[in-house]
């Protein structure tokens, strides 16, 4: 029997002449074994320095047997450098060790865009090999009497008392003109592999609204050139349509408008459009930024629906919501099985190696991929009950729902994805929702064509994501839904 198929279901990520390396966590316990030789007063503090996607198990291709492990740990994205642990429970020739560490670099520096390594340890059975090499943090100042790095604990409470809900921000900043607090601007969802965030201020209600159009652009600027010249590319920021004086801030700063999202937004019990600005490095601005009609209607609450069980794609497929597996006595182990083959397969799509949504593992966090396949919002099947692909609700805002949409590759290009998303949509639009839209990646050709077919283009989000080497543009559909409301303007 192989080993490997006790311990679990080891899902291969790369893979060499000689050995696969792929999920962690199926040999999580000989892992930390062999980290118990190497460090055995600090095991558990190192384990969790190995971030979970990215550390992997490797195995043998003909015996399938547990080798050991390969892992970056202190990894610096934004720098573009990160260190590597590499142990094996065996003595592996230095050319068997050579192709997985290059298997490995490869990975890192076209996926993840890392271009140095700092440290190379190698416990090689009982041989522990280290080399070092030096890296330079790249120290990056800002130079401006308005922007200070970093919001008093004081400030933020007051900010919160002005009625503010201020989010956990990176590298934030507090605006100040004659040391008195003009605002606080920071950043959220800031991912440094794919070079991106977005942009979030506040500004002092009790500051006069013409002085914050006449300070505000120069200093968002200013953030603005701090984060490029950090190594952040692409930085957006969404505003309301009806938010008049943010609306004129960004308009006036060095942000370009890229695109529109109609009943996105949410302001002063009103429903309207989020228009969306962009600002990433020797971007042109334009003289003037013309803005699409502000859509609005009147913040009704929705009422509370819930999603139809089936959605019948009259073409050999239908679409289930998992709530119903039970009693449609759906496998649930079969319909994960066959979403990790298919996530395996996407072109183009970055792979973690190690822990991630695509698999079964637990990992420190007790996550499991049958959990996240259960809150999708439809799993697609043929008639015989074959995963065949998925839809769901990324993220709502407002009236506004956000899919991504999945379709098992060896079914692409036969009109199903154009099917799934055109009832997805209906069955959000009777529930309630105003629009539709999805975002999809330039090289994700087939995607593109679908939502063409379903949505309007509304706008491009330049270097919106990193990978293989390359910054790609983000492409944002969107599909609106008038059939039930009276449209204010």
């Amino acid at each position: 029997m192989n080993e490997y198929k006790s311990s679990g279901e080891f899902i291969t990520k790369l893979e060499t002449k000689n050995y696969k390396i792929g999920s962690f966590d199926v040999f999580l316990d000989k892992s930390k074994a062999l980290l118990e030789t190497y460090c055995p007063d600090s095991t558990d503090e190192l384990l969790k320095k190995l971030p979970t996607t990215l550390r992997a198990s490797i195995v043998d291709k003909k015996s399938n047997d547990y080798v050991g492990f390969i892992s970056t740990i202190d990894m610096n994205n934004q720098n573009g450098y990160t260190s590597i642990l590499l142990e094996t429970n065996q003595e592996l020739k230095n050319e068997e060790l050579e192709e997985i560490l290059e298997e490995y670099k490869n990975y890192l520096f076209n996926d993840l865009g890392i271009s140095q390594i700092k440290d190379l340890i190698v416990v090689n059975g009982k041989q522990i090999k280290q080399e070092h090499k030096e890296v330079s943090s790249k120290s990056t100042q800002i130079n401006s009497e308005n922007l200070q790095c970093g919001i008093s604990e004081r400030e933020m409470e007051r900010f919160k008392e002005m009625g503010y809900n201020i989010p956990n921000l990176s590298l934030p900043c507090t605006l100040i003109d004659s040391n008195q607090t003009i605002g606080i601007i920071g950043l959220t969802n800031l991912i440094w592999s794919n070079r991106r965030a977005n942009l979030q201020m506040f500004f002092n209600k009790e500051i006069s609204d013409d002085f914050i159009q006449e300070f505000a652009p120069k200093v968002i600027n200013e953030y603005l050139q701090y984060l490029h010249d950090s190594n952040l590319y692409s930085v957006s920021m969404s505003v309301s349509g009806s938010n008049k004086s943010l609306l004129n801030v960004i308009t006036n700063s060095n942000m370009n408008y890229y695109a529109a999202i109609p009943y996105a937004a949410s302001f002063e019990n009103k429903i309207d459009t989020n228009y969306l600005f962009e600002s990433y490095p020797d971007m042109i601005k334009e003289n003037e930024i013309y803005l699409p009609e502000n859509k609005i209607i009147n913040n009704e609450p929705i009422i509370e629906k819930s999603l139809s069980e089936v959605i019948d794609l009259k073409n050999g497929f239908f679409a289930l919501n998992p709530t119903v597996f039970e009693k449609r006595n759906v496998d649930i182990n079969k319909v994960v099985k066959g979403h990790i083959e298919a996530m395996q397969n996407r072109n183009n799509f970055s792979i973690p190696v190690g822990e991630d949504k695509y698999m079964i593992q637990e990992g420190n966090g007790k996550y499991g991929m049958s959990k996240a396949v259960q809150n999708y919002s439809y799993i697609l099947f043929d008639n015989n009950f074959n995963y065949s692909g998925y839809i769901n609700i990324l993220r709502e805002n407002a009236k506004n729902a956000e899919v991504e949409i999945g379709i098992k590759p060896e079914l692409q290009n036969l009109g199903l994805g154009t099917s799934l998303l055109t009832g997805f949509s209906e069955e959000l639009f009777d529930n309630g929702y105003m629009s539709v839209t999805g975002s999809v990646f330039d090289f994700n050709t087939p995607s593109k064509r679908m939502f063409e077919k379903v949505a309007k283009f509304s706008g491009k989000r330049i270097g919106g994501y990193y990978i293989n080497g390359k910054l790609w543009d983000m492409n944002m559909y969107t599909k609106e839904n008038e059939s039930e409301f009276k449209i204010h303007k």
